[in-house]
């Protein structure tokens, strides 16, 4: 029995712990049927021994998906919405366009503003024509061309204000929601719908400030999603700034390599760290 004890301390290291010790006896006493038994339990037991070892390197911590680029689209102009072409949950490109607008009072505006220049033009040249006569004072015609600029500016300005008759997608994403309905007319700077960038993904995990060492830029981890049970390969982009001093911990920000588009903001699930024991 004494050269069993060896030689399974030899193959399996085993610990000094008592508690350790006694799992070890009970294996010896179920290994006294023959030596093909004993070496089954001395295999068996070197294996468990490698799971320990294996799962004492790990370290787990919860973790959400969020997404670094949204928006909520609003007008600063009040203008009939003519058509929302997408609904909520559907995928977009950039430069697609996500809303048209019923421009036809603006470019009404527009043209209203055009013919004021062009009236502006009208007394402007005449005066200056009667000022070279010696018909109208200097003072006069310099008012005249004022008034002139200031209708050039109104244009600009009402053709600012009012923007293009359509909003395109500034990135590829997905509609979050459609805040405002076709054929309303929202006042201005009403939100109208909010989007979301589906190619910048990362997941925030909060980690224990004990795994610094082992936890920095670089550092790969898997990370399981609740909601679907898939697990992907993601890697630490970035760590938070400070530790809070009462729980002892810090935010870790990861990107999954995985181009997978069935993960979505808000879910949320467990980031595994290998060499980091809990």
């Amino acid at each position: 029995m004494t050269n069993q004890r060896n030689l399974i301390s030899q193959r399996c290291a085993l610990p000094a712990s008592p508690k350790e010790k006694r799992g070890v006896d009970i294996l010896l006493s179920f290994g006294e049927g023959g030596p093909s038994r004993q070496r089954w339990w001395v295999r068996s037991f070197a294996l468990m021994a490698m799971v320990s070892v294996a799962h004492a390197e790990e370290g787990t911590a919860r973790g959400v998906v969020q997404a670094l680029t949204e928006a909520t689209i609003a007008i600063d102009y009040s203008a009939r919405i003519a058509k929302l072409p997408l609904l909520e949950g559907q995928s977009f490109k950039k430069g697609q366009t996500l809303i048209v607008f019923d421009c036809r009072k603006n470019n009404a505006e527009v043209q209203a503003a055009r013919a004021q220049v062009k009236a502006k033009e009208l007394v402007a040249v005449n005066n200056r024509k009667l000022a070279a006569r010696g018909a109208m004072s200097t003072s006069e015609v310099n008012i005249s061309n004022a008034e002139l600029e200031k209708a050039r500016a109104d244009v600009e300005a009402i053709k600012a204000r009012t923007g293009s008759c359509d909003f395109k997608a500034p990135f590829d994403g997905r509609i979050v929601e459609r805040i405002a309905a076709e054929h309303e007319t929202p006042s201005p700077n009403q939100p109208l719908i909010k989007i979301v960038d589906m190619t910048r993904l990362e997941v925030e995990a909060l980690i224990p400030s004990a795994w610094l060492s082992v936890v920095n830029a670089g550092t790969e981890f898997q990370f399981t999603v609740d909601e679907t049970g898939k697990t992907y390969a993601a890697k630490v982009v970035r760590m938070g700034a400070m530790i809070d001093p009462v729980s002892q911990t810090i935010k870790a920000y990861g990107v999954i390599k995985d181009d997978d588009f069935s993960v979505l903001p808000g879910m949320s699930g467990t980031a595994t760290f290998r060499s980091a024991g809990s």
